[in-house]
């Protein structure tokens, strides 16, 4: 079986190793071994092993190609790949949005992205303009990430790009946005 990886850089994956082995009352058992599936590369595994990686990683970003798709086919698969890794991406920052909706609610302060939802956020928006310049006609079809605005606190900043409007989140609270004290 053959898969392609939307995943940026190598991503290593375990899979089982070999298959038990009897002798008489003794049974031995192999470790695990190591998968890399490169960016972007057909890669060909035994079926086992790419099930493993599919049901582990698939919806991040990786694509089965199937046995019968010829070499030119494989461009159109790696776009597949490419659209599956930019709803996984778009469902973890609706997730962080989520999560500060409900903390808002709850009357909690909002808590600021993590590095690693900025690391999201940045390689969502690449993503997009990836797809987009494949296929233009997916601009209607991808969702749609809120424009950037020029608040006046960068923290607000920060938590815009995220999808949280800036009045959720004062940066002093009981101050409104211009510096107007709320009473």
């Amino acid at each position: 079986m053959r898969i392609i990886s939307a995943i940026p850089g190598i991503l290593r994956s375990r899979v089982p190793g070999a298959d038990p082995w009897l002798n008489g009352p003794q049974e031995v058992r192999f470790p695990a071994r190591g998968v890399e599936v490169p960016y972007g590369q057909p890669l060909r595994l035994k079926d086992a092993d790419a099930v493993v990686v599919l049901k582990r990683y698939g919806p991040a970003g990786i694509e089965e190609i199937p046995e019968e798709a010829r070499d030119g086919e494989i461009a159109d698969y790696l776009v597949r790949a490419k659209r599956r890794r930019y709803a996984h991406l778009s469902r973890v920052i609706n997730q962080y949005r989520m999560e500060q909706a409900t903390r808002q609610a709850a009357g909690v302060g909002v808590a600021m992205p993590t590095e690693h939802h900025r690391k999201i956020l940045a390689e969502l928006r690449g993503l997009k303009a990836e797809i987009l310049a494949d296929d233009p006609v997916l601009q209607e079809e991808l969702l749609v990430l809120k424009d950037q605005i020029v608040p006046d606190d960068p923290l607000a900043e920060e938590l815009e790009q995220f999808g949280i409007p800036k009045e959720a989140a004062p940066l002093v609270p009981g101050v409104k946005a211009g510096g107007a004290i709320e009473l």
